[in-house]
């Protein structure tokens, strides 16, 4: 009696394993999958941050070289005015 019960109680436990590690093998593979896009974000978000920096140097540059315009064509105005009188 106690064998058949042994038996019956390791089949159940095996056909538990099997389910255990089938879900287990399903969880890892999903978490691969997201660990596969979170790597895949994360370099977007670098070559993003990247672009931004060197947009925010670019536009820098041009809100100074619009001001020197402006300053020159200021004074170029009024030396016009000048010239003009």
């Amino acid at each position: 009696m106690e064998l058949r019960e042994t038996k019956e109680l390791n089949e159940r436990n095996e056909s538990k394993i099997k389910e255990l590690n089938a879900e287990l093998s399903k969880t890892a593979n999903e978490l691969q999958e997201v660990n596969i896009a979170k790597i895949g974000f994360e370099e977007l978000q670098k070559e993003r941050e990247s672009k931004i920096s060197i947009l925010k140097k670019e536009n820098g540059e041009i809100k100074m070289n619009s001001d020197a315009l402006n300053l020159q064509y200021g004074t170029l105005t009024i030396k016009h005015n000048k010239l003009e009188e």
